[in-house]
């Protein structure tokens, strides 16, 4: 099994990775009816694609696990269509606060536990494909939730995005994945409907 060096700056490219693994245009590259699709993300730097904020070293590391642990491992339907339900369940999670099914699927993931360097005992993705994938983003939400930083994995508070970042800000208010983008089209829309109503 490929091993990676664990740090926080990973886990938030993994999960942000694993969370924006469909784009803007409504592309899903999670969908069990084209498989394939998920082995070109998982190979075409599907990390880097959906980090927005990571540095870059970070985002090629995310990348770099998330091909080492579907290599050699094509997708199938039923692996895509488990690991699409967790993704979109984890979705509704961040954008309603309530739990949902996602125990279920987390249930399903496979890990196992290995002693590591100083006798530290670490969890980590028993399967490769998009099983190990999945485990892989989970392990790296659940290192979030224990830092106590899983609160500032946001979606974009744009109707037409929601794509996941890491709320970096010093007051932990950011609500849009960028100010360029999302953020400048929402206070363009707020200006236009201000000048509507004078």
């Amino acid at each position: 099994m490929y091993h990676w060096p664990m740090n926080e700056e990973l886990d938030i490219a993994l999960i942000e990775a694993f969370l924006n693994s469909h784009d803007l245009d409504d592309r899903d590259w999670f969908t069990s009816d084209e498989p394939a699709l998920f082995d070109d993300w998982a190979t075409g730097n599907g990390a880097a694609r959906g980090a927005h904020d990571p540095p870059v070293a970070t985002s090629r590391a995310a990348a770099e696990v998330i091909r080492n642990l579907v290599v050699g491992h094509p997708a199938t339907p039923a692996e895509v269509e488990l690991v699409r339900e967790a993704r979109d369940c984890v979705i509704a999670m961040l954008l309603d606060g309530e739990p949902n099914e996602l125990d279920r699927f987390v249930r399903e993931l496979p890990v196992r536990m290995r002693v590591g360097m100083g006798s530290a005992v670490e969890v980590e993705p028993a399967a490769r494909g998009p099983l190990g994938v999945a485990a892989a983003a989970m392990l790296a939400a659940h290192r979030l939730a224990v830092s106590g930083d899983w609160p500032r994995l946001r979606l974009c508070r744009s109707e037409d995005c929601h794509w996941a970042f890491f709320d970096r800000s010093k007051n932990h208010s950011r609500v849009w994945c960028s100010m360029g983008g999302c953020g400048a089209r929402a206070k363009a829309r707020a200006y236009r409907e201000r000048q509507r109503t004078r």
